[in-house]
């Protein structure tokens, strides 16, 4: 989610039509693990490496910030798997 109406996803997930009434925007074709995003605050957090993805979300309004990630994606983790998220009531 990259606000409460937008969903940043891959190509092939948006065709399956499981965000209805939301709006898409879909990673550039060979950048689907950057769809592995985290928002925080303001603040797009998307794994380095990407060129065409923060240029898009840029484009698009959103904060963009590039998080060095190489060495967790060696074991397939991305920046959803290594954050703890919480929110205050």
């Amino acid at each position: 989610m990259l606000d409460a109406e937008t969903v940043f996803c891959t190509r092939a997930l948006a065709a399956t039509g499981c965000f209805g009434g939301y709006r898409i925007i879909e990673c550039p074709e060979g950048e689907e693990s950057a769809a592995n995003l985290v928002r925080i605050n303001d603040v797009v957090l998307v794994s380095a490496g990407h060129s065409r993805t923060p240029a898009l979300l840029g484009a698009e309004g959103y904060d963009v910030a590039p998080v060095p990630t190489l060495e967790a994606a060696k074991l397939d983790g991305g920046l959803s798997c290594m954050s703890l998220r919480w929110f205050a009531a």
